[in-house]
């Protein structure tokens, strides 16, 4: 008797407690990076290091922080919505709107590219290019890093 007491007891204090439960679909971001431009010119990106003889040209980082402009006035659902170019976000503490460029890994391989011309290299190693979320005031927004060493291939 005891323990149907305990066994309904614990029914009624957990059975009526009502949970949160959010549920969330999956979701997969896929970034494919596009070297084929710069293998037709015979210019290397690569994560590995070259095996090969070669000459040191120097490092390259690039970080890239996106635009962001407030949207104004009485926003409008047209304006608030994303687009393939940009996004909104808003601004927790001071209730405003911000339209936010996304970043372009494409743009920032060709500035490695153009970088590495003017070191006289022929190949980026140690390839890497990163997204992180950085806070910026009240936001926070998407920024990228590309990083890779400059070499001349003998």
């Amino acid at each position: 008797m005891k323990k149907i007491l305990i066994a309904l007891l614990f029914l009624l204090t957990y059975g009526c407690v009502s949970s949160n439960v959010t549920e969330r679909n999956e979701y997969y971001a896929i970034t494919p990076y596009d070297f084929t431009e710069y293998t037709a010119k015979d210019f290397v990106f690569t994560p590995e290091m070259y095996d090969g003889d070669y000459e040191s040209r120097g490092m390259i980082e690039i970080k890239y922080m996106p635009r962001f402009v407030e949207i104004s006035g009485n926003a409008s659902p047209e304006m608030l919505q994303d687009y393939q170019e940009s996004y909104v976000v808003q601004d927790p503490i001071e209730n405003k709107y911000w339209r936010i460029t996304r970043p372009k890994p494409d743009e920032i391989i060709r500035m490695a590219y153009e970088q590495a011309q003017e070191m006289d290299a022929d190949a980026v190693v140690n390839f890497s290019l990163g997204a992180d979320v950085t806070e910026n005031g009240n936001i926070r927004v998407q920024t990228l890093t590309l990083t890779g060493f400059a070499i001349k291939r003998n």
